[in-house]
């Protein structure tokens, strides 16, 4: 199941670059033993949603069996940052294209709303909307409603690193972010602004 998952299929490669080819087969039949299970249990959640968080779940806790939390969430974080590259490498060409920058601006505003409303599963509130600032505080996030139900909310920090660096990726927008829900923080802040000189 696990080798078909977009998002998680070259965790292997972390897997075995840190524990050798040997250990990282067994960690990595056993999270896919434990996804499977996760993914029966929890029908109720939508595949998408379920195939960016369940096999995160899993691996979480595969790992935490066996190494020190820390060492573990240092694997999570690390693989969440270079999936955000992957994905900060498209963006960043995409907004590269003349004229795209200012359109993603431009709309940001809508895209914040969709992407950070109620529709989507999350409880947030828009502080800012201008022409130089677009900014949210997200109260509740449905990712990590989900691995804290699973008893893995630490989890949910892997997906925050992966956020972190693709939304920097843009050109002539500049990303902040300082909280996270999953941290025990009040709310995740989203604070955008554009800079017509950042590359």
């Amino acid at each position: 199941m696990l080798e078909k998952n977009k998002y998680y299929k070259d965790f292997y490669n972390s897997l075995k670059n840190k524990y050798g080819k040997e250990k990282a087969d067994i960690l990595w039949n056993r999270a896919d033993e434990v996804v499977s299970v996760l993914y029966k249990e929890h029908p109720e959640i939508e595949k998408k949603r379920a195939d960016s968080v369940l096999p995160l779940a899993a691996f979480y806790k595969v790992l935490i069996k066996e190494y020190p939390e820390e060492e573990v969430m240092d694997l999570l974080i690390a693989y969440g940052k270079k999936m955000g590259h992957k994905i900060g490498n498209f963006l960043h060409g995409l907004t590269s294209i003349p004229g795209m920058s200012k359109l993603v601006w431009k709309k940001m505003p809508s895209i914040m709303h969709k992407m950070g409303g109620e529709d989507s599963g999350y409880t947030s509130e828009f502080v800012s909307e201008n022409d130089k600032v677009c900014a949210m505080n997200v109260l509740k996030c449905p990712l990590d409603d989900i691995l804290n139900e699973l008893g893995c909310r630490k989890a949910c920090l892997a997906i925050c690193a992966m956020d972190k660096v693709y939304m920097n990726c843009l050109k002539n927008i500049k990303y902040t972010r300082t909280m996270s829900v999953a941290n025990g923080d009040k709310y995740c802040d989203y604070v955008l602004n554009y800079d017509k000189n950042k590359k």
